[in-house]
């Protein structure tokens, strides 16, 4: 992700925003003598004030606003989930176990004794980085692609979720993915998992296989945990062993 700071410089005229690049995260230039209209591109945290003769047209922002909170709905029942009865307004930024940035969701953090109802994990907002629900009885088909784009930090223990596990199609900023004691079945691939990916926690599923290529996993990667009763089978594409960062056992570690 990238972050861009240009406040209180002497920059002076129009900007566009149009050509920017496709990671970033924060654009600051505020305390400038930019001038004009600018649109705020979708998943972007804009800060431009200070800029007497620069106005915002607020139309996009409006729309990712209206987008986040139709997200949001679809994932959670939104009773009884705001911090305090005066924060009860239509701002899921205001919701108990959300964390944003300029109005953007940027974490959400549910535990088994908040009293949320997630209903799917289909809509999580794109902007989101962290994720984690703790012993949340979701029941539902989880689909990897259907993850944010930016999501670097899921964990999603005990939370009845099931299904194959396409694990070549995970978002690319993705470090941490902790699935434990769901009820995943079928084979996995660990043959494109992301660059900076770091633990992968699938112990206590109903994983039967494991595909994996040795040279294919990131320098990163800590550990990949498999453990399960019925110990999967490993099949390595390109040597007889597989990367001790790989583990089926119970006590396997990388750090043993």
């Amino acid at each position: 992700m990238i972050n861009i700071f240009l406040n209180m410089n002497a920059f002076s005229g129009t900007i566009s925003l149009g050509h920017l690049p496709p990671n970033l995260q924060y654009l600051g230039v505020c305390n400038n003598k930019l001038t004009g209209k600018v649109r705020v591109p979708p998943g972007v945290s804009c800060v431009l004030d200070g800029n007497e003769n620069l106005t915002v047209d607020d139309s996009v922002a409006e729309l990712r606003f209206k987008f986040q909170m139709a997200c949001m709905r679809k994932t959670a029942e939104n009773y009884h989930v705001y911090r305090s009865r005066r924060h009860q307004k239509e701002n899921c930024c205001f919701w108990m176990g959300v964390t944003c940035q300029v109005d953007i969701v940027i974490g959400i953090y549910w535990s088994q004794s908040d009293s949320v109802t997630i209903k799917s994990l289909a809509w999580l907002p794109p902007s989101l980085q962290r994720a984690t629900l703790i012993v949340k009885r979701i029941y539902t088909h989880f689909e990897m692609q259907r993850l944010p784009k930016h999501l670097r930090y899921a964990n999603f223990p005990v939370c009845g979720l099931h299904g194959p596990l396409e694990l070549r199609t995970l978002p690319k900023e993705l470090a941490e993915l902790l699935l434990p004691a769901n009820n995943f079945t079928g084979e996995i691939r660990l043959t494109s998992l992301p660059p900076h990916m770091q633990k992968l926690d699938l112990q206590s599923n109903r994983i039967m296989q494991a595909f994996v290529c040795n040279a294919q996993l990131p320098i990163s990667l800590e550990v990949v945990q498999l453990f399960s009763e019925k110990r999967p089978r490993f099949v390595c594409l390109d040597g007889k062993n597989v990367d001790r960062r790989v583990c089926r056992r119970k006590f396997d570690s990388l750090y043993d």
